[in-house]
């Protein structure tokens, strides 16, 4: 949610939409050119205040708590609008497959972070400049900015809190599908392991194998096989930082052109046949509508690079 425009004398005053939110996240979601660790420190240090008292960052807001923060948090936010060509306006546009009073999906494109990114530029300030009457869109979950597919967007609190709840409860289901490198072990079927995030020596989120780390399971099944790679169909019961990738990688069968959990040499073949991205595209997602309380069931295509790739290797 992003309530800059209604900031005055560097406060806010927690309506009901907000209520129950913790401090940290109302923070981070508002002022995305804030870094976190800025924002803990402000915290901690009591630059960020609730009612004119020090908070902890698990304070949880109530209706018509009164946020004070530093003054150039302002100045930094606004910074954030961006202009699109013509061409990338319409072009996002269409990316949009699904749309009500309290949704926005898209099938998001590869190459643009969910959020962060170069020039402020990520799904929401995009969607932020092309639904300009939209103010309060959060991301209900995420993508890498390699990854391409269905992306959740809520515009309400109310409707973010409920589908994270269904998220904890497993109770959306999502799917992929990734071609990967080489011929896969029919016996790799369900992949149960545990996983941690940390930094690599570029300082980029990595994920690595740690059996003291978060268990994660996916589910892999061959939807065809081709004579130096396997299209996978891939149903996610978790949803860790790079899980996908890090399980092909763990089953011996990197996800094509992956630049972090692949192997060079693969990726230069590939690269050489015309693929340049991450063969990895969120296809399927199914869930409850917070409000109509219906099921939704999406599909999303693969885009055509991914789809000429397809037809070259067969």
């Amino acid at each position: 949610m992003n309530l800059i425009d209604e900031f005055k004398n560097n406060s806010i005053v927690i309506d009901y939409d907000n209520k129950d939110r913790r401090i940290d996240n109302f923070m981070f979601s508002n002022f995305r050119n804030i870094s976190k660790s800025l924002i803990y420190k402000h915290i901690r240090i009591g630059n960020i205040k609730v009612n004119i008292k020090k908070i902890t960052p698990k304070y949880k807001l109530k209706i018509n708590d009164i946020i004070k923060f530093p003054n150039y948090y302002l100045d930094t936010s606004k910074k954030k609008k961006i202009n699109l060509k013509k061409e990338e306006y319409i072009n996002f546009f269409k990316k949009i497959i699904y749309e009500d009073d309290y949704l926005l999906i898209i099938n998001k494109p590869y190459g643009i972070s969910v959020h962060g990114g170069n020039n402020n530029k990520n799904i929401i300030s995009i969607l932020k400049c092309i639904k300009n009457n939209e103010k309060n869109l959060n991301l209900v979950h995420r993508l890498d900015k390699e990854t391409s597919g269905i992306l959740i967007i809520s515009k309400k609190i109310s409707i973010l809190r409920n589908l994270h709840k269904q998220f904890n409860n497993n109770l959306i289901e999502r799917k992929y599908i990734a071609l990967v490198n080489g011929l896969w072990n029919l016996n790799n079927k369900n992949i149960n392991i545990s996983i941690s995030k940390i930094k690599n020596n570029k300082g980029k989120n990595i994920s690595i194998l740690n059996n003291n780390g978060k268990k994660c399971s996916s589910i892999f099944k061959i939807n065809k096989i081709f004579s130096e790679f396997t299209l996978m169909d891939i149903k996610i019961i978790t949803g860790r930082f790079h899980q996908i990738r890090i399980h092909a990688k763990y089953c011996g069968n990197p996800i094509v052109c992956d630049k972090i959990y692949g192997f060079k040499k693969d990726n230069i073949k590939v690269n050489n046949l015309g693929l340049k991205r991450l063969f990895l595209h969120a296809n399927y997602i199914k869930f409850f509508h917070p409000i109509y309380n219906k099921k939704i069931c999406l599909l999303s295509n693969l885009d055509k690079e991914l789809e000429n790739f397809i037809k070259k290797i067969n």
